[in-house]
């Protein structure tokens, strides 16, 4: 949804490419990329990749006042979430989620209230332990496309761009990689059933949606609660502000979503995860960035430095602010109830089972945009 624009004098988007250039050459040669599978070379890359990224977001937020991309209308909690009710009150369609104009001009994305789950920053009821692509896209939600044409406008116009797959990320590039060199906004082949190559990029949902649904603390009552149903207050859609990030530091804005590992046999392949059925090294399904205690995945902050961000670090951060709460129940990320089977993302399907303190970092963050992810800031 486009944002009514109220443009003030700022920086031009000739000065903020140029500052974020600078920055991003200070990022590359200032933070240390550890040893892992896919070596130190593609490791950079996909850093370079997130600070590409993170040029784009500048960009956007400079066109329109500092909101976030979002495929969904402010008001939609007025109307609780319900994509037929809000169109047949405003008389019109909701605009679909666009990935990209195909080789004959043709948009190609998703359309309609019957792909509204689409267009969410992730779907109120998202698969929990499903890993079938050929249905998951739709159902998704629009974290899972940091691509979208609302987005590549800043960049080439290109879905199938390789800033958006990490290249020691085989499993995503599986379906991606035949595109790469080509021209066209998006292209697909129509002998493939369901032809999106998703990112190896997630952006964070919990920054997607209005900071109250992932907790409100009330200082003068003590109340406090962990999420709050979007479907229940009306502005729960509206797209934060980029200046409402409370820790810039400490909060992601994107992440690698499958992980990288360390320290596996020779030859298996990276992030491969046996605790999926049918999993093997010929097959292999991905581990994602929060499934092993031995991933190391990056992550882009909102302060626009990139770094690993292991499941071990927020593991601390998490322990620490149970320590000194003295509440078991305080946590750096939220459990979301009825959204899930078990309000954990992906947790059934985690390598380490047994890892004492599961986090939903960066997808359900604690106070969204306003919450932390670490408690460790990148020169800390």
């Amino acid at each position: 949804m486009r944002h009514s624009r109220h443009h003030s004098r700022g920086l031009s988007r000739f000065e903020v490419v140029a500052l974020l250039v600078v920055a991003a050459a200070c990022i590359a040669t200032a933070l240390p990329i550890q040893n892992t599978i896919g070596g130190k070379r593609m490791r950079l890359q996909s850093m370079n990749n997130l600070v590409q990224q993170q040029t784009i977001h500048a960009m956007y937020a400079a066109d329109w006042n500092q909101r976030q991309f979002t495929a969904v209308p402010d008001d939609l909690g007025a109307f609780g979430g319900d994509c037929a009710a809000w169109e047949a009150a405003h008389g019109k369609t909701i605009p679909g989620l666009v990935l990209g104009d195909d080789c004959d001009g043709t948009p190609i994305g998703f359309y309609g209230c019957e792909n509204a789950n689409a267009r969410m920053p992730i779907t109120l009821d998202f698969p929990n332990d499903n890993l079938n692509f050929a249905s998951y896209f739709r159902t998704a939600g629009a974290y899972r496309f940091p691509n979208a044409a609302a987005l590549t406008a800043y960049g080439n116009g290109r879905y199938y761009d390789r800033m958006f797959w990490a290249p020691d990320d085989p499993y995503m590039k599986r379906g991606a990689s035949q595109y790469f060199g080509g021209d066209c906004g998006f292209e697909f082949s129509q002998d493939d059933p369901e032809p999106i190559g998703a990112s190896s990029y997630i952006l964070s949902p919990a920054a997607m949606w209005h900071p109250d649904v992932f907790g409100i603390e009330d200082p003068t009552t003590g109340e406090s609660s962990f999420w709050n149903d979007p479907r229940e207050f009306d502005e729960s859609f509206a797209s934060p502000y980029v200046t409402q990030c409370v820790y810039p530091e400490l909060k992601t804005r994107i992440m690698e979503h499958v992980t990288i590992e360390v320290n596996l046999p020779k030859g298996l392949f990276p992030g491969f995860n046996t605790r999926i059925d049918g999993s093997n090294r010929r097959t292999p399904a991905p581990c994602l960035f929060n499934q092993s205690t031995k991933g190391r995945p990056l992550a882009l902050f909102f302060d626009g430095s990139v770094r690993i961000l292991s499941p071990i670090e927020v593991y601390d951060g998490d322990s620490y602010v149970k320590r000194l709460s003295g509440n078991s129940g305080a946590s750096l990320s939220s459990r979301l109830g009825g959204w899930s089977n078990d309000g954990e993302y992906f947790r059934s399907s985690a390598v380490d089972q047994d890892f004492e303190n599961w986090s939903n970092h960066h997808v359900f963050t604690r106070y969204g945009i306003k919450g932390r992810d670490t408690l460790r800031s990148n020169d800390s």
